[in-house]
């Protein structure tokens, strides 16, 4: 009866995680190693493996399996090209270049913000599971080859990626419940029938039931979460506009349920298609060709807000383009994309959720004629193709651009009070304290980004757009003075 459950979890685990991967692996392994174990003993009844699933049960197995696939392809858009999200998730590593999740936890504890603690839990898991099951064969003289290819599966995906590791404890931890290999042990069984067990998970459930009820209030307000953009959603919903969007994945999976049938996502954080996850890339980085590095699109971006009565910040950047000098660029590439695609509508982040990072889409639109901004909440903004067909929300909704530094500020504000020890939340966060004229406030945010990382790139263009506009200041009083003496000899 259990297995009647799986299904439906696949369906809910495949439109909230791009895990759900693990989860059809793994019904599939197990699935396929009782079969197995199933045709040794038939085949070689000597064959030194522990007993397997009836024939019957084998073909539940297999008839869930299949289920749970199809199960994980339903959602709005009936969209899931399970064949795709293996691929975009196991050999394209520069899709997840530099996201600590994706890091082995070798890599991830080398890290200089790396989670130790949570690294050195998983080594000690990990060694215990292995000398158990290694014990275990030794004692049983056989080898249950579902467990074997259970833990090995999981061992080789934890190792692989820190984001595996929960799905490791959870699927390793109870298939050591029968490697028992000290339940001999009178001191074992006499720690466990002791009172000091009972007292431990007693404060353990206290501690437990006071931190749920002290957050008891959150309990069933996910949409108000940052991370769920509700809002956004309502106003989409309430001013139907017939055209393509273009948003970023991490919104994406609440998007596809919320927006249809009236409107389709570009993109959610599956990945199903490596193409369009590319051009996407494309698209948020703002690039101008297709070889640009992203580093180098954020310079210009920045360097082109820079006011011409101020001068002008240039960011040397090697490119590594050969082509580049003869290249004539008619329209940038994150343009020509938004036309191939027909997209008309942006509704994406101002800044990275986890990092601060400024989105070059952001900087790119802001200094853009073609798109008007109408619509910001501190979580998410929207741009709207500056076209006729859309006089009407537009001479609705229209909002001056300059808001885009208050989006900004508000959603790396959350990340410089929690801390956070990445200097770009700092720095964006500086970034638009100085377009809004906040100098002095955005001081201190430069010192505390150089602090963290001292070659923050944001960090190094405000002071210079500092510099600019203190010698602009000084120019301006001089001018002034130059101006009065004039005005007093003529008074002579």
């Amino acid at each position: 009866m259990p297995l009647f459950f799986i299904p439906p979890l696949m369906l809910l685990w495949s439109n909230v995680h791009a895990g759900f991967v693990f989860g059809l692996v793994v019904i599939l392994l197990y699935t396929l190693s009782e079969a197995l174990k199933y045709f040794v003993k038939k085949i070689m009844p000597g064959f030194p493996v522990t007993s397997s699933l009836s024939e019957k049960s084998i073909l539940m197995l297999l008839l869930t399996g299949l289920l749970a696939i199809l199960f994980s392809y339903i959602n709005p858009v009936f969209n899931g090209q399970l064949i795709a999200t293996v691929e975009s998730h196991t050999t394209a590593k520069w899709l997840y270049y530099g996201v600590k999740e994706y890091m082995s936890p070798v890599e991830e504890t080398r890290d200089p913000f790396g989670v130790w603690f949570a690294n050195i839990t998983f080594w000690i898991i990990f060694g215990f599971v292995s000398i158990v099951t290694a014990l275990n064969i030794v004692r049983k003289k056989s080898i249950d080859i579902t467990t074997f290819a259970l833990i090995f599966f999981a061992s080789v995906a934890a190792l692989t990626s820190v984001r595996y590791v929960p799905f490791f404890m959870a699927l390793v931890i109870p298939l050591t419940k029968d490697y028992r290999f000290l339940r001999d042990k009178t001191f074992l069984r006499h720690f466990t029938e002791s009172p000091v067990i009972l007292i431990f998970f007693s404060i353990f459930f206290i501690i437990t039931i006071w931190f749920g009820l002290k957050f008891s209030t959150n309990m069933f307000t996910i949409a108000k979460h940052r991370f769920y953009p509700e809002k956004v959603a309502n106003f989409l919903l309430n001013n139907h506009i017939d055209t393509n969007i273009y948003n970023s994945s991490n919104r994406g999976s609440y998007l596809l349920w919320r927006l249809y049938p009236h409107y389709k996502v570009f993109q959610d954080t599956r990945y199903i298609s490596l193409e369009a996850t590319t051009e996407s890339i494309a698209i948020r980085d703002g690039l101008e060709y297709s070889t640009q590095p992203s580093v180098s699109a954020f310079g210009n971006a920045m360097s082109a807000l820079v006011p011409e009565e101020l001068g002008k910040i240039k960011i040397s950047i090697e490119d590594g383009d050969s082509n580049k000098k003869n290249r004539k660029i008619e329209k940038p590439l994150w343009k020509a994309l938004l036309d191939k695609y027909n997209i008309d509508l942006i509704v994406h982040e101002a800044t990275a959720d986890f990092t601060g990072d400024i989105y070059i889409l952001t900087l790119r639109l802001v200094n853009d004629d073609d798109w008007v901004l109408i619509y910001l909440d501190g979580i998410m903004q929207i741009f709207i193709r500056n076209d006729k067909k859309y006089s009407d929300i537009i001479d609705k909704y229209k909002k001056p651009k300059e808001l885009v530094y208050d989006e900004i500020m508000i959603e790396t504000a959350y990340l410089v009070k929690k801390k956070i020890t990445r200097s770009a939340a700092y720095s964006s966060l500086a970034f638009a304290l100085i377009m809004k004229g906040k100098e002095e406030d955005a001081k201190k945010m430069i010192e505390a980004a150089l602090a963290l990382n001292k070659k923050d790139l944001v960090a190094h263009f405000c002071n210079a757009y500092l510099a600019l506009k203190e010698k602009d200041r000084k120019m301006a009083d001089q001018n002034f003075k130059k101006a009065s003496y004039v005005k007093k000899q003529l008074a002579e």
